[in-house]
């Protein structure tokens, strides 16, 4: 069982916090934002709550609010569950996250994270 477990750990390119700023975004014909609650975050990627039904490859326009600022990323689903009769757990990576935006999250973690800090899903 170690093995496996740190075979999970060695996936992980960047630690993941739980934090959850407001996350928003948009796709396909929904013309209007959607909220999403923020589950996990790292710079590779997040894990949302959302009761809207995303397909896995879908690609989505994200929407990150940290400390007035807006951080707007392209995301590609990877995957996704359904937790309850309304509510859906998708996995997001994103896709060509500039350094400018890394440094920004990465100030963001550093000033509240803490040890919130979590190695693996």
């Amino acid at each position: 069982m170690e093995r496996s477990e740190s075979l999970r750990e060695e996936r992980r390119k960047y630690p993941r916090y739980d934090l959850a700023p407001e996350i928003t975004y948009a796709y396909g014909f929904y013309s209007e934002p959607i909220k999403a609650k923020t589950l996990e975050l790292s710079l590779g990627g997040a894990r949302i709550q959302t009761d809207v039904p995303l397909l896995t490859g879908e690609s989505l326009e994200v929407s990150i609010s940290i400390d007035d600022e807006e951080i707007d990323l392209t995301a590609k689903v990877i995957h996704t569950y359904q937790a309850s009769k309304d509510t859906f757990i998708v996995g997001l990576s994103f896709d060509g996250i500039s350094e400018i935006k890394k440094k920004v999250l990465g100030h963001f973690f550093q000033d509240h994270a803490g040890d919130s800090t979590r190695d693996s899903l």
